[in-house]
């Protein structure tokens, strides 16, 4: 049997959605999450400058006045478990599908909060609203583009 002259397309086309609904671009490199934990205040305390990209987000939509960056992690999007964010506090990505993921977020051993999440990238997406010693924080997970 022959085959057919539409072949290759249709396999580059069947590629391209494959890798897609993984969250893989076609060049096979995995999308990257910025995730970073911020604890926000109303002690009137200057800004952290390391969130200065995030300000106008989080000051816009949130009650608070102060913002400090706690913690850091760039991660592939991928399945993953225990991505750590200090304070006790961790992350597991699960059900990657393209845009979409679902995130558990954990303290010590207990689950606070379970949701899936679509994402765009360079648009931060806010999750929690957790207590913590008198501050309220915040997960903020931003895709890149590798």
């Amino acid at each position: 049997m022959k085959p057919k002259k539409y072949m290759p397309r249709f396999l580059c086309m069947v590629l391209f959605v494959g890798f897609s609904l993984m969250g893989v671009a076609p060049n096979g490199r995995a999308a990257r999450l910025d995730i970073r934990l911020v604890a926000a205040d109303d002690s009137g305390k200057s800004n952290d400058p390391r969130l200065a990209d995030l300000l106008p987000l989080l000051g816009g939509n949130l009650k608070f006045s102060s913002f400090a960056l706690i913690a850091r992690k760039n991660v592939s999007l991928q399945p993953a478990d225990g991505i750590s964010l200090g304070k006790g506090y961790s992350l597991a990505l699960s059900d990657v599908a393209g845009d979409s993921v679902r995130i558990q977020v954990t303290h010590g051993r207990t689950k606070l909060l379970e949701t899936k999440l679509r994402l765009r990238p360079g648009r931060p997406v806010l999750v929690g609203g957790f207590p913590d010693d008198g501050k309220t924080l915040i997960i903020v997970i931003t895709m890149r583009d590798h």
